[in-house]
C-alpha cells in the first residue's frame, strides 16, 4: 500500500473487510465502500487498483496480525502443551476480537497467485501448530494414537468456526471461550470419573 499518512488506506481496508462480510464480496461495491467512507472513487483505486485487491490484502493483513499475535506467546522454555495452550488461546481472542478482519470470504474470488500466496502463509501458520502437537505428543502429554496432522485439522476447525456464531454481547468472553474450546480439545466431552473411580 505504500506510504499512507493520512491513514487512508488502513481505513478503507478495515471498512471493505466490514462491507465483504456483510454484503457479500461479489454483491459489495467500491461505490459503496466510498460513500461509507466519504471518499471518490478514485481515492479508493489511488490504493488498491481493484476490489480484488482489497481482498487479497484483507487477507494478508488477517494472517499477518494473526501470525504476529501468537508469535508473541510462544515460549521455548515451556513444555509443548503448555505452549501450544497459549497459542491456541491467543488465536482464538485475536480472531474474535475483529472477526470482519478474520473471517473467512471467498478465497476462489482471488488471482491464482494470489491464492498461491495466501495458502502458503496459511499452511506455514499451521505447521506451528503442527510442531507443538508433534512436540507434545514425543513428550507423552498428548495421545499418538490419532496423527498430529488430524489433531490440529481438529483444533483449528474448533477454534476457527467460533468466529461465525460468537456474539460478545450474548456469548463467554473471548478469553473463557478460548480456555474452553482447549479444555476439550485435550480432555474430549467424556464426563470425569467420578470421585474414587480416576485412575
Amino acid at each position: 500500500m505504500g506510504d499512507d499518512p493520512s491513514g487512508t488506506a488502513e481505513r478503507v481496508l478495515l471498512e471493505a473487510a466490514a462491507l465483504f462480510q456483510e454484503k457479500g464480496f461479489a454483491a459489495a461495491s467500491t461505490r459503496e465502500l466510498g460513500d461509507r467512507l466519504g471518499l471518490r472513487g478514485a481515492s479508493i483505486y489511488y490504493h488498491f487498483k481493484s476490489k480484488e485487491e482489497l481482498l487479497y490484502r484483507i487477507y494478508v493483513r488477517s494472517m499477518t496480525t494473526i501470525r504476529e499475535r501468537v508469535d508473541e506467546v510462544i515460549d521455548p522454555a515451556l513444555p509443548a502443551k503448555e505452549r501450544l495452550r497459549a497459542m491456541a488461546h491467543r488465536h482464538v481472542v485475536t480472531v474474535l476480537t475483529n472477526r470482519d478482519l478474520h473471517s473467512p470470504i471467498d478465497l476462489q474470488r482471488l488471482a491464482p497467485e494470489w491464492r498461491a500466496d495466501i495458502l502458503r502463509r496459511r499452511r506455514e501458520y499451521e505447521q506451528l501448530f503442527l510442531d507443538q502437537i508433534a512436540a507434545a505428543q514425543n513428550d507423552g502429554t498428548l495421545r499418538s494414537d490419532i496423527s498430529a496432522e488430524m489433531l490440529m485439522l481438529s483444533l483449528f476447525n474448533l477454534m476457527n468456526w467460533t468466529i461465525l456464531w460468537y456474539s460478545p454481547n450474548k456469548d463467554q468472553a473471548a478469553d473463557d471461550l478460548a480456555e474452553a474450546f482447549f479444555t476439550v480439545f485435550l480432555e474430549g466431552t467424556q464426563a470425569a470419573p467420578a470421585c474414587g473411580q480416576r485412575k
